[in-house]
């Protein structure tokens, strides 16, 4: 049976009458199809149908039916099977731009030009040369981290923070990471390019990158002092705390034996550096090895200006110059010695003794010449005469005598009950006065004591007066080193000040400390009455050796 399709406006329009068999529709885009027949020999007789396959429906009513397409394919957006696209729902082509390929109408090749990446021209158009590492320090190693070769693990190298303390944490450095890459896991690693989006505000555009001593650091304009390694790290391009980047480009420093044309592995102390063209290598060399002697030694050249030509001698000094122009420098024979002698024509000033002579009851000795020896005498009944006057006579010997006294001035002491309690002393002085004498400055006015200055026999006396009360005792003594020397140990006076004095004769040493102590047993505090130069006091006067 012949059928006529009529498509209009998105439908389609079957205009015969078929007696039997199906009508199948299997693909609509848009619209509806309506079919149309008479009653006798329709589709709706037995053996003919219209059967729609998914995603399309059949309706029939009254002999009409209606077919359509399934709500989720009326969209604009849905799938298609690949047999119909309307047009402007599709991508009708597919261009590559270098380095990617694409070819094919209906199936499309998309590829990567590989001599794009490994050619000539590669090198040109990259911007970063970065290699694809892994960490396995066992912490998380920040972005902008300086990284060194530790290992290699598969077909990836092992990375660890670089240092500039060491030549293994130094010598290797890598790059620095273009990521934070946590332990165990994979990363990137800048050895040439722009690494952005750091923070670089503690510097200046310019300014050069050095590898720093603190693992992963990095260091800006100056690299760490020697013995640090120096490792340039790159420069930088942009200021910013948070949009800083840096130009990589890391130049491992080296070590000296490690030039290709220097052999200096393990030296010693005092070494140098020796060219040699038996080996055409700078080679290291000791001193004397090297054909230069430890002490005395010629030099081969001598820049002018920067060493001594000639050396004169100016009597008494004598200059002489061998054959080898060693130059000896020294004395005439007559200054030589510790003892010599002076031309009297040589001494017109100074401070010095022309002559010396005898006064009354001396008798002097000895030529008026240089290196005489004069010898001064006093005649022994000039010494022993009982008429004899001596004015200001000072004796430092084993019988010298030395006074000391030393008293209190003006305040009062308050003493407590029954304690032994160090009087305060204040006034010595060096010259003679009424109350006070200490022409040796044997008085220590912080201390309150007396130090002895020369061994011998002393008198040694002490005197205090306590103000008005008729309680208890009253005890004045006298300490050497802190211990008892002499005493006394009275009533209190009935009325009036009660008044102590004690003496005692002592053998005291060098250095001997000499103090004044006093005990009150009124009951309550205690002043002491000062009359200045008089009581309190304490003195002491050598009587003998």
């Amino acid at each position: 049976m012949d059928w006529a399709l009529q498509i209009s406006d998105g439908s389609v329009v079957i205009t015969e009458t078929p007696t039997t068999g199906n009508i199948q529709v299997s693909t609509l885009t848009v619209g509806d199809i309506v079919l149309t027949g008479t009653a006798s020999g329709d589709f709706g007789t037995a053996g003919g149908a219209i059967i729609g396959t998914s995603p399309i429906s059949v309706a029939t009513a009254a002999g009409t039916s209606t077919i359509s397409l399934n709500a989720n394919y009326s969209t604009t957006s849905h799938l298609h099977d690949g047999t119909y696209q309307p047009f402007g729902t599709y991508i009708t082509s597919i261009t590559g731009a270098a380095p990617i390929t694409a070819s094919g109408t209906t199936a499309i090749t998309v590829g990567i030009d590989q001599s794009a990446i490994t050619g000539a021209t590669a090198a040109t158009n990259a911007q970063v040369v970065r290699f694809f590492v892994k960490n396995t320090t066992g912490t998380t190693i920040p972005k902008g981290s300086a990284v060194y070769v530790s290992g290699a693990t598969g077909d990836n190298a092992l990375i660890s923070l670089a240092s500039a303390t060491s030549e293994a944490s130094s010598s290797k450095t890598l790059g620095i990471t273009a990521e934070a890459i946590a332990t165990d896991a994979f990363g990137y690693v800048i050895e040439a390019g722009y690494l952005t989006d750091i923070d670089t505000s503690a510097t200046t555009a310019g300014a050069a990158v050095w590898l720093g001593n603190t693992p992963g650091s990095l260091v800006f304009v100056t690299p760490p002092a020697e013995p640090s390694h120096a490792v340039y790290l790159g420069v930088v391009v942009r200021v910013q705390s948070n949009n800083g980047s840096i130009l990589v480009k890391v130049q491992n420093g080296y070590e000296l034996d490690e030039l290709h044309d220097v052999s200096a592995a393990s030296p010693s102390d005092g070494d140098i550096i020796q060219y040699k063209t038996s080996s055409s290598l700078w080679t290291k060399s000791s001193i004397s090895s090297a054909g230069i002697a430890a002490s005395v030694h010629t030099h081969p050249y001598q820049a002018a200006g920067t060493y001594i030509t000639a050396v004169n001698g100016t009597a008494p000094i004598t200059a002489s110059t061998d054959t080898a122009g060693v130059v000896t420098v020294g004395l005439s024979a007559s200054y030589a010695s510790d003892v010599h002698t002076h031309a009297t024509s040589s001494i017109t000033s100074g401070n010095f003794v022309a002559t010396l002579a005898a006064g009354t009851g001396v008798t002097v000795t000895g030529a008026d010449a240089n290196a005489a020896a004069k010898t001064v005498s006093i005649g022994q009944a000039v010494a022993t005469s009982s008429d004899v006057t001596f004015n200001d006579l000072n004796i430092n010997g084993d019988n010298s005598f030395w006074a000391v006294r030393a008293s209190v001035a003006s305040a009062a002491q308050s003493l407590t009950n029954n304690t032994s309690t160090t009087i305060l002393l204040d006034t010595a002085s060096t010259t003679p006065t009424t109350g006070t004498y200490d022409p040796k400055s044997w008085f220590n006015n912080a201390n309150d004591r007396i130090a002895v200055g020369q061994a011998g026999f002393y008198c040694v006396t002490a005197n205090i007066a306590f103000a008005a009360n008729a309680t208890g005792r009253r005890t004045l003594t006298i300490a050497v080193n802190g211990a008892d020397a002499g005493s006394v140990n009275v009533l209190a006076a009935p009325a009036g000040s009660t008044i102590l004095s004690v003496s005692t004769n002592l053998y005291l040493a060098a250095n001997d400390l000499v103090t004044m102590t006093a005990l009150q047993q009124s009951g309550g505090a205690l002043n002491t009455a000062v009359v200045a130069g008089v009581y309190p006091a304490l003195s002491l006067g050598r009587i003998g050796a």
